[in-house]
């Protein structure tokens, strides 16, 4: 599958599957229309081929848990932006998977 996004181009094939897009246009006085790409798995690899194809960096952050004992504590995302569009990529994932793969790198 092709996505466009205005000049953002993203042929998906043979990257982590797509759970779903949201699109946010952009309102009066704001000129950037927010991509939201939320990822199938839970896995910070999956996100870094997508970053890899947009020739961005992963980058991680904490979030508020959904639920007590939320296991998906940390938030791995891609951020693709040029003027008018910004495309996020990003899946939740586990502390323990975020440690592990900071180690292997």
């Amino acid at each position: 599958m092709r996505l466009n996004f205005g000049p953002i181009k993203i042929d998906t094939k043979g990257l982590p599957r797509i759970f779903q897009i949201s699109v946010d246009p952009s309102h009066p006085g704001e000129r950037t229309t927010r991509v939201s790409i939320l990822l199938s798995g839970d896995r910070r690899a999956d996100v870094q081929r997508w970053a890899a194809r947009l020739g961005v960096e992963v980058s991680e952050r904490e979030t508020r848990p959904l639920f007590p004992g939320d296991r998906w504590a940390r938030r791995a995302e891609a951020v693709a932006e040029v003027p008018g569009f910004r495309v996020t990529v990003w899946t939740r994932i586990a502390p323990q998977a975020s440690a592990a793969a900071q180690v292997s790198s």
